[in-house]
């Protein structure tokens, strides 16, 4: 009973935020093949290649025939006896070969939005849409630090602006101030200056209020376009199923502190709050490290939803995975076969999106 239960819990959980999304219940089919049609089919299957090769060709094509004809009756027909007469001959399969390739052919995977969707409910991704920004295209997340987290975001305008763990990604203050990028930011921000300088004068302090917030909007645009030159941003779906979160797991960080042989209650890294408490905010330089990251394994959890601004309790706007293979991109083809594999990009469209795209979700966002 217990087994049965645990074994239920995925698609529990799968269930409860297709729920919340508003989309109906994912019932499982029932098996279509016994296990004896399975293994006919794969020896069938098995059988096509070794075709050509004389006497072992031969004996894989009658096992294989045999095989389909013990498991399935309704292939012991006079045509399918014809061919696997014919099938002694080297390069011409058997019945059972003709059968598993033509259900290999059928058995294809429907690639459709919806095919693919579905698949991806059946493989329990959750229906949210996540985003990793990047400045180079590629097809497989392979984590750059020992803690081995790959970070994904909610929120689009945050994945375009943060890049990995601990630093924010500015392409200005990477270049060199004598550099042709550099200066050309340099003289269209003094191009939106000078806008507003011929009508109110050099002094920012003394322009009209409404006026220097329009200034500062474009100049922070202009930095933001700039920044994010070259970048692409990938739209993903992931399916971890437990979630470490400091607002909600309090006492795992007790455990933790504790296994350290630190008093959650004392104030050993802020004045104003106790270690429990500012743990609990989140700050992702207490939660990205190789030792935490193990603990929260052994705890069971595949992921840790953190906030970059954790100083100020800033939004959880980082959700650190750690198995990459729980990522997809939303166009991948979603093959249960390859379940566990690592590939984000295998799909009918490309990975990722370009920064005009990126502009669109995020008017899109600012409409909603």
């Amino acid at each position: 009973m217990a087994q049965s239960a645990l074994r239920n819990l995925p698609l529990e959980r799968m269930n409860a935020r297709r729920a919340r999304a508003g989309m109906e219940a994912f019932v499982p089919q029932a098996p279509t093949k016994t296990a004896g049609q399975a293994m006919a089919d794969m020896l069938g299957g098995m059988s096509i290649p070794l075709s050509f090769v004389p006497v072992a060709g031969d004996f894989a094509g009658l096992a294989a025939d045999a095989a389909m004809y013990a498991t399935r009756p309704e292939e012991r027909t006079l045509g399918n006896a014809a061919m696997t007469l014919a099938g002694i001959v080297p390069g011409i399969p058997g019945a059972a070969a003709i059968r598993a390739g033509g259900q290999a052919a059928e058995g294809a995977l429907d690639m459709s939005q919806a095919a693919r969707m579905q698949r991806a409910d059946e493989m329990a991704y959750m229906p949210e849409t996540y985003y990793h920004a990047s400045t180079s295209d590629f097809d497989e997340f392979r984590p750059k630090y020992d803690d081995g987290l790959t970070f994904i975001t909610p929120n689009p305008e945050f994945a375009n602006k943060w890049l990995g763990k601990g630093g924010s990604r500015s392409k200005l203050m990477q270049a060199r101030v004598d550099s042709p990028f550099y200066k050309q930011y340099k003289a269209e921000e003094k191009g939106i200056r000078g806008k507003y300088a011929a009508k109110y004068g050099d002094d920012i302090d003394q322009w009209p209020e409404a006026e220097r917030a329009k200034y500062w909007q474009e100049s922070r645009n202009l930095t933001r376009q700039y920044d994010a030159t070259d970048q692409v941003i990938y739209p993903l779906r992931t399916n971890v199923q437990n979630t470490f979160d400091p607002r909600q797991h309090e006492d795992v960080i007790v455990e933790f502190l504790k296994s350290k042989g630190r008093d959650p209650m004392a104030s050993t890294i802020s004045r104003d709050k106790t270690d429990l408490d500012y743990y609990k905010t989140g700050n992702y330089l207490l939660f990205e490290t190789p030792e935490m990251v193990q603990f929260l394994k052994n705890k069971g959890f595949d992921s840790m939803r953190l906030a970059e601004d954790g100083y100020n309790n800033g939004a959880f706007d980082t959700l650190a995975v750690f198995n990459p293979a729980n990522i997809r991109s939303v166009n991948a083809a979603f093959d249960p076969a390859k379940r566990s594999s690592a590939n984000l990009t295998a799909g009918i469209l490309g990975g990722a999106v370009g920064l005009s795209a990126l502009r669109n979700i995020a008017a899109q966002r600012e409409q909603e």
